[in-house]
């Protein structure tokens, strides 16, 4: 009887010992995760910032500048466009749209803040948009996209407003009300051009798989078909 109570006892205190063991290991990881968050924490306080990849410029020979946006001139776009172009001094100027962080704005966000009225399957295909100006005249509007065929047609479903829509931008002297589009063949391109009482008002094309060109001149158009895309 007296052997059996001396081995409940020690049964008990092995019990103890190592329920204080298993707390005590429980403690020291615990203790480990909460230093090695800290001193994480500390390194990746000294961390570089990333750093945002700058846009390239999309024509060859071209200066790139950007406008970039705030609360106080959303609605001022247009006149940030003409002023940035302005700067040309007979070069070839490319202006793109960012934020306050200096990231480019989407195609999509632009064309809403100049209150283009295009469809949803042309602005989801866009990725970049660029206004172009040099010495030769008028500003062009250059367009990346990855889907070719619903630009084509999300030209073509704009075509009747286009004109009203970049009001914003150009300022068209011609009665448009008997405008319309023709088909033609500029620098090897096929090309759409609004045409009112045999003057050319407006003109766009797609140059290549992923290109598009809105611009108001021939010889706008042919300047930047020569220049090239980087």
């Amino acid at each position: 009887m007296r052997n059996s109570g001396l081995t409940k006892v020690d049964t008990n205190t092995l019990s103890v010992v190592v329920l204080i063991s298993i707390i005590g290991f429980i403690i020291v990881v615990i203790a480990a995760r909460i230093i090695f968050t800290t001193l994480s924490g500390e390194t990746n306080n000294h961390t570089e910032p990333a750093q945002t990849t700058p846009s390239p410029a999309l024509l060859r020979n071209s200066t790139l500048n950007t406008i970039t946006l705030n609360a106080n001139n959303l609605n001022l776009l247009p006149q940030l466009i003409d002023r940035g172009l302005g700067q040309a001094n007979g070069e070839v100027m490319e202006i793109k749209v960012a934020n306050s962080d200096g990231e480019e704005v989407s195609p999509s966000y632009v064309f809403g803040l100049l209150g283009l009225n295009t469809t949803p399957a042309l602005n989801q295909s866009l990725t970049s948009i660029r206004f172009i100006g040099s010495g030769r005249g008028d500003k062009s509007i250059l367009l990346k996209f990855t889907e070719v065929t619903a630009v084509q047609g999300g030209m073509l479903m704009w075509e009747s407003d286009m004109a009203e829509n970049l009001s914003s931008i150009y300022a068209f002297d011609q009665d448009l009300s008997e405008a319309g589009f023709i088909d033609r063949s500029l620098a090897g391109k096929d090309v759409r051009i609004l045409v009112a009482d045999g003057e050319v008002v407006l003109l766009y094309s797609i140059i290549d798989d992923n290109t598009a060109v809105i611009t108001r001149s021939t010889a706008n158009f042919n300047e930047i078909v020569e220049l090239g895309l980087r």
